[in-house]
């Protein structure tokens, strides 16, 4: 049965923690919508107005989206002031019903600097908390609730963590990934990020005996097989 995952991550370009899982998806024949909090206004890689930063990195999600096949949406959040409330949970419960996801991939809780930034952080918090909005009957929120027990899941994973870990092999997406970063570095010059990310991927695919592999948390109900999750 085709499957709905939707990812949400704070900005464009945070997609690269489980960009070959969203991609075994969407080869799979899943609907795969690819969302962020805010386009990222406040990035020290560009230069130029705001209006600028946000149709130079809007274009380049799109671009993402398009070489993996899936959709876009991005919200209105505030760049480096994204903050859990219930007014911003409204909004991504808002986008979760439009979407009616069975899989949802958001940031993990990190306290590192990196992927610790307190957008991502918080961009957790809000989308875990928006999962219950969109049950919930709120005069407020549009559309009808949502109430199908969706599949959770954080990334990075963090071994260390209490939730459960799992492994997804990402191996046949090495040039995928390169591919990826090349639109990134045509906007930012030479990423590092790409290097971590390889890397990273080496020491999971270990754990799983593969060349290449994402990590994830697993919140509630999801199993991970192989190339999925469910």
């Amino acid at each position: 049965m085709r499957k709905t995952l939707l990812s949400i991550f704070a900005h464009p370009d945070d997609e690269l923690a489980a960009i070959g899982t969203i991609a075994n998806h969407c080869q799979r024949g899943d609907r795969v919508v690819m969302s962020w909090m805010t386009p990222g206004t406040r990035t020290s890689y560009l230069k130029g107005s705001d209006e600028d930063k946000i149709a130079a990195r809007t274009k380049q999600a799109e671009e993402v989206a398009q070489l993996v096949g899936a959709e876009t949406r991005i919200l209105d959040f505030e760049d480096a002031a994204i903050y859990p409330s219930r007014e911003a949970s409204l909004k991504v419960a808002g986008l979760i019903r439009e979407v009616k996801p069975n899989i949802i991939i958001t940031w993990n809780r990190l306290w590192l600097t990196g992927p610790g930034h307190p957008d991502h952080r918080y961009t957790s918090v809000i989308v875990l908390d928006a999962v219950s909005y969109a049950r919930f009957q709120i005069p407020e929120l549009p559309g009808t609730p949502y109430r199908e027990l969706t599949s959770i899941y954080l990334s990075p994973g963090v071994p260390t963590s209490p939730l459960p870990l799992c492994h997804i092999d990402i191996s046949n997406h090495e040039e995928l990934i390169r591919r990826f970063a090349r639109i990134y570095e045509n906007m930012y010059g030479l990423w590092d990020a790409l290097n971590l990310k390889l890397a990273a991927s080496a020491t999971n695919g270990m754990m799983i005996n593969c060349k290449l592999a994402e990590s994830f948390n697993i919140v509630q109900r999801g199993s991970c097989e192989a190339k999925y999750l469910d």
